[in-house]
């Protein structure tokens, strides 16, 4: 196995705080992704997040944020794609 990691970011996603990085996946991107795999959770039917507790709606139940290179990788690059790609 390689010991890398590749996270490719289009340039409209970059945000400058963290909390509205939040709210753009809590409120934009989940909701639109839930709703394109058919999911019937609340965010898919409303368009945004509503903090459901219910194991059998909440899909987003983990959320990853890398503060330095992950233990155990020699190399870890990010791609900045100068396209509209995704949410």
């Amino acid at each position: 196995m390689k010991s890398y990691l590749r996270s490719k970011l289009c340039l409209k996603t970059i945000l400058q705080y963290l909390e509205e990085a939040i709210s753009r996946v809590k409120n934009v991107t989940a909701p639109m992704n839930y709703e394109r795999k058919g999911f019937e959770t609340p965010c898919a039917l409303t368009g945004n997040c509503q903090d459901c507790k219910d194991v059998k709606y909440k899909k987003c139940s983990v959320m990853v944020i890398h503060e330095a290179k992950p233990r155990g990788i020699k190399n870890f690059y990010i791609i900045l794609v100068k396209e509209n790609l995704g949410y």
